[in-house]
C-alpha cells in the first residue's frame, strides 16, 4: 500500500479544518447564551490539546526517522 502525496494529505487536512470549523460555528449558534462560555472554554482546550498531539507526534516521527537513517 502507497503512502499518500503531500498533496493529498493537506487536501484532507484541508477538508477536516473546513469540517471541523463549520460543526463548530453550526453548534455555537445552536447552544443558548449560558452555555456559549462552557462551549468556548471546552473547545479551546480540545484546541489546545489537539496542537500538543500534533507536536508530539511530530517530534516522535522525526526522532524515528533519524534513528533510521543513522543506522
Amino acid at each position: 500500500m502507497e503512502r499518500p502525496y503531500p498533496v493529498v494529505k493537506t487536501i484532507l487536512l484541508l477538508f477536516w479544518v473546513t469540517y471541523a470549523s463549520a460543526a463548530l460555528w453550526s453548534v455555537y449558534h445552536a447552544t443558548p447564551l449560558l452555555s456559549r462560555q462552557l462551549l468556548l472554554i471546552l473547545g479551546g482546550y480540545g484546541a489546545i490539546l489537539a496542537i500538543v498531539t500534533f507536536i508530539v507526534v511530530l517530534r516522535a516521527r522525526t526522532k524515528r526517522s533519524r534513528v533510521e537513517h543513522g543506522s
